[in-house]
């Protein structure tokens, strides 16, 4: 809900009152729930969120009733994503995000038998900012080597060096008994042209007609 806060939301499924307690956070708040009724808890974050940086939050909890306990996990990985008053321009140009922090990449994967890997072979960084006409993401990449194939089919260029961004339009990912896409998810992939001068934008994932 803020920087530095969080709300739960917690459901009764039964339709018998719940009396009882949640802790998170290190913290413990009563939590009173009618028959077949919800109620929300809010608690603060164990650090707040940050714009230039992604932040883990670490966020176990515990409901408890008399002498039952039922534990939980709502942590997450999080970053504060910022109003701009700046012009954003979709060109390819810095210039606009000037004054807008960098986050870093820090989750590069090596080959296995691959040694001696810098940020001068691959590294980068990206920033991200919001106004009212969207959601405005910014990447630079640093590679010793383009490396492009013009597969026939656009869906094929993931392989290719390209930049990839998900989508879970519901924000439902964490809660999810099964790791994977389902019909509210989407990824953008933006394939370079061969000459690296261009690109070209494929969604993998069509969302449900319904939706």
């Amino acid at each position: 809900t803020t920087p530095t806060t969080m709300e739960i939301e917690v459901e009764n499924f039964t339709s018998h009152p719940f009396d009882g307690s949640l802790t998170c956070a290190s913290q413990t708040k009563p939590l009173i729930l009618p028959g077949s009724g919800s109620a929300r808890v809010s608690v603060p974050l164990p650090q707040p969120l940050d714009a230039a940086q992604v932040v883990e939050e670490k966020l176990p909890l515990v409901v408890q009733s008399g002498s039952s306990a039922f534990p939980g996990d709502v942590s997450f990985n999080g970053l504060l994503c910022k109003e701009t008053s700046a012009d954003i321009q979709v060109d390819g140009h810095v210039e606009d995000w000037a004054g807008i922090p960098s986050v870093p990449f820090k989750n590069r994967c090596v080959g296995k038998g691959i040694i001696g890997v810098t940020d001068a072979d691959f590294s980068g960084w990206f920033k991200v900012v919001w106004t009212e006409k969207g959601l405005f993401v910014c990447v630079g990449v640093r590679d010793d080597k383009f490396v492009h194939e013009a597969f026939a089919k656009a869906g094929d260029r993931w392989c290719n060096d390209s930049l990839q961004i998900y989508f879970d339009t519901l924000g439902d990912g964490r809660t999810k008994a099964d790791a994977g896409y389902d019909e509210n998810d989407y990824d953008y992939t933006i394939n370079p042209s061969p000459s690296g001068e261009g690109s070209v934008v494929f969604r993998r994932r069509s969302p449900d007609p319904q939706l």
